[in-house]
């Protein structure tokens, strides 16, 4: 026996033991919990956001199914990829780029749903390789390797639209404009050609184009043989077919690449010569009904269709309207921002009552009852006597009310706060509404079946509370403009008298307004303030009037409540508006009453190039503006230079020679000699120059010279009579003679510029 319960004893210890490990176990994992939760939440009050998540991810490692844990986690997580987004931003705009890039890291890993810090990431990858490539020009351009040059300046652009200066590097190189053809035809020959055709037939006129190009031209019925009277010096084939068709009021259509239909431009005759195609385009985001209503508007055409199931829409056209209308789609139908509405309510509450005094029977009533002889609380007062009854009244049928007094001592102070932080996302130029409170149902209708009698009523649920509307408009640089409605209202008391038929009124206090923030820029709408005042006094009349004693028979009741109401907003762009290339936000779209995407001649537009072997940099200005065309030369003499002029350099004309006539700049000749007088602002008529050379390279190295020592140079090519093309550099660029002087002067004392330095005037410049 003894053997047996020395080991039952030792299992018995053994499960006592365990049993106490487990419960000190649990009770330190308790502990850990609740000391990561408070430490989470220290660094939540202090903005540590960083720290805050990794306690509290500590505390849910611990106990994951705590929802209070959870919570803050998730909210923690989003604060914190918040900030890093901003951080980043901030980098971004100081061209950190790799700093901006570990912060939009950092931003997603906290968020992955935070779309803006990847659209960021990409955005500053985009700007370092843009960066890298404009680099990459610049070596390029002082080992004089122009056309690499001008390739990577032409990657970096197309990385980085905005960034100036690769645009304006890019700006230098000179192009020569290739003419693509609007009818696409194979001609016999390519080169310019000059007509002359006065009072000449049409179709004589074509007949002679058939002769010199092997075009074919077949003609509709209706076609009428009108004269014809065009001057055109040095114009392509298809130039002069285009502005021969347009001024007479024809169009064609080409069989072939030798054979073209000429015919009336009608639209009776375009029904019958132009071939239609229908196309249906697919929407992501803009309203098939809305794309309907853009196209129709537009393009105005009655063969649009909208499929509002799948979201398309159906256009029947010419090839013309077909591809506009897909420019304008692309246009329109981009990803629309999106915006977080971080926001705070805070309804502070403050009531004060103090009620001190005695406090009287209002009122002391006689009456006769019944007889007693003593105090007694169940004799009432008899309402109908006879007059025998009366005769025979005495002291004990007089009943006397028993006066009353009450001595009240009462001070309450109370406070009450709301808070509410809630955090809604909506779209670009969609209402979103938050209400914190209560749907009340209010009588608003009664009715009375004049038959039976019956009471009928109708409710309508009204919204009591705290009500915000709010509409947000994103721009394209992320500034948000909010229409913005709140509200507060509460119930009132019951103005009715009829307990059947309540009336209650609801107070409302109601703040409108538009206003325009920017991105995580916070804004406090308050002083909605309520201030609810009551003072009550009671006393017995003549007593309660005298100063001394008269509050002893005085009662005081005041009631005060004030409530105050505070919103805080914070808008968080999370996705910014997207904009489409240009390409599709500025295109041609033809005449009113022909569509074409051609540029038309002369336009602004960017033309297509193509590179020549002999593309060299424009005059080397690195701080020049883009071109203008050179101004009228006034027929007055030019001033004289203020030294002798270099001795390479024949002095300034004394008399003067018009310019030669200068092709249109929308022509883009290129040739060897460069047209004069460009880049030099109409304002600036001075400048000063420090030497001209025949060696055109020796003149630009000269000009990297002196642009290298932060000198604002360029060059002017000039035709001298007799002498030949110089190259000529000038240095700086002044409205006012006297001043371009005294620099001049300035100049002549540094070693970099010879004594013979001296300011001339535009026409100079250029040779006249």
């Amino acid at each position: 026996m003894l053997k047996n319960s020395q080991p039952q004893k030792l299992q018995r210890y053994g499960c006592l033991i365990a049993l106490l490990l487990a419960m000190m176990l649990a009770g330190s994992c308790a502990t850990d919990t609740y000391k990561y939760l408070r430490q989470g939440h220290k660094y939540a009050a202090a903005g540590e956001w960083d720290n805050s998540v990794r306690f509290f991810q500590k505390a849910h490692d611990e106990d994951p199914e705590n929802t209070e844990i959870n919570l803050m986690l998730k909210r923690s997580k989003f604060e914190s990829s918040r900030m890093h987004l901003v951080k980043g931003e901030s980098y971004l705009a100081q061209e950190l780029f790799n700093e901006a890039i570990n912060e939009f890291r950092i931003s997603m890993a906290m968020n992955p749903a935070n779309v803006k810090a990847a659209e960021l990431e990409e955005i500053t990858r985009r700007r370092m390789d843009a960066r890298h490539h404009f680099k990459q020009g610049q070596n390029h351009l002082k080992t004089e390797k122009f056309i690499p040059a001008r390739q990577a300046f032409e990657k970096a652009v197309a990385l980085d639209p905005d960034f100036e200066p690769a645009r304006k590097a890019l700006s230098y190189y000179r192009k020569k404009e290739v003419d693509t053809g609007t009818y696409k035809l194979n001609g016999e020959s390519n080169t310019p050609v000059s007509f002359k055709f006065k009072n000449t037939p049409i179709i004589n006129v074509f007949e002679v184009l058939t002769k010199l190009s092997g075009i074919n031209f077949i003609f509709d019925k209706e076609v009428q043989n009108n004269k014809v009277t065009m001057f055109m010096t040095d114009v392509s084939f298809d130039r002069f077919v285009d502005v021969l068709l347009r001024s007479n009021d024809l169009n064609s259509v080409s069989v072939n690449d030798k054979t073209m239909i000429i015919y009336p431009d009608s639209p009776q005759k375009a029904k019958e010569y132009e071939d239609l195609q229908i196309k249906t385009f697919y929407l992501s985001n803009l309203e098939a009904k809305q794309a309907v209503g853009l196209l129709s508007k537009i393009l105005k055409s009655k063969d649009i269709i909208a499929n509002e199931n799948m979201n398309a829409v159906v256009i029947r056209g010419s090839r013309e309207v077909i591809q506009i209308a897909g420019k304008i789609l692309q246009a329109n139908d981009g990803s629309p921002a999106e915006v977080l509405l971080d926001v705070e309510f805070l309804e502070v509450t403050r009531s004060l009552q103090e009620n001190i005094g005695l406090t009287f029977s209002e009122s002391l009533t006689f009456g006769i009852g019944e007889t007693s002889d003593d105090v007694s609380e169940d004799t009432d007062f008899v309402s109908n006597i006879s007059l025998y009854a009366l005769k025979r009244i005495s002291d004990k049928n007089i009943i006397l009310s028993t006066p009353s007094a009450t001595l009240n001592l009462l001070k309450q102070d109370g406070d009450t706060r709301i808070l509410a932080k809630p955090k809604i996302r909506v779209k670009n130029a969609e209402k979103a509404t938050i209400l914190l409170g209560e749907r009340v149902p209010l009588i608003v209708n009664r009715r009375i079946d004049s038959n039976t009698g019956d009471t009928t009523q109708d409710f309508q649920y009204t919204d009591v509370g705290v009500k915000m509307e709010v509409l947000p408009v994103i721009n394209i640089n992320d500034e948000v403009t909010l229409k913005l409605l709140l509200e507060v209202s509460a119930l009132g008391e019951n103005i009715s008298t009829d307990p059947s038929n309540p009336q209650i009124p609801i107070r409302t206090r109601t703040a409108q307004s538009v206003l325009t923030l920017r991105d995580s820029e916070t804004i406090i709408i308050g002083g909605m303030i309520q201030d609810d005042e009551r003072n009550t006094i009671r006393k017995i009349p003549g007593i309660g009037d005298f100063p001394a004693i008269g509050s002893l028979f005085t009662n005081r009741d005041e009631q005060g409540t004030k409530r105050d109401v505070l919103m805080i907003i914070t808008p968080v762009v999370i996705r910014s508006q997207e904009i489409p290339s240009m390409d599709a936000t500025e295109i041609w779209s033809g005449s009113e009453d022909r569509w074409s995407l051609e540029a038309p001649y002369g336009s602004t537009n960017e033309p297509i190039y193509q590179e020549t072997p002999e593309e060299g940099i424009r005059e080397f200005m690195p701080t020049l503006e883009p071109e203008a065309a050179p101004p009228t030369v006034e027929n007055t003499p030019p001033p004289p230079p203020l030294s002798e002029a270099a001795p390479d350099f024949p002095a300034a004309p004394t008399a003067i020679t018009p310019p030669e006539p200068q092709p249109d700049p929308a022509t883009k000749v290129v040739n060897t000699e460069r047209t004069f007088g460009k880049g030099w602002p109409g304002t600036a008529r001075y400048s000063i120059h420090v030497g001209s050379y025949l060696d055109r390279l020796e003149a630009e190295k000269r000009a990297r010279q002196l642009t290298a020592l932060n000198y604002e140079c360029f060059m002017i090519p000039a035709q001298i009579p007799q002498k030949g093309l110089f190259h000529r550099i000038f240095v700086g660029r002044y409205e006012d003679k006297e001043q371009a002087g005294n620099i001049c002067n300035q100049l002549r004392e540094r070693r970099e510029f010879t004594r013979d330095i001296h300011v001339v005037d535009r026409q100079w410049a250029a040779g006249s």
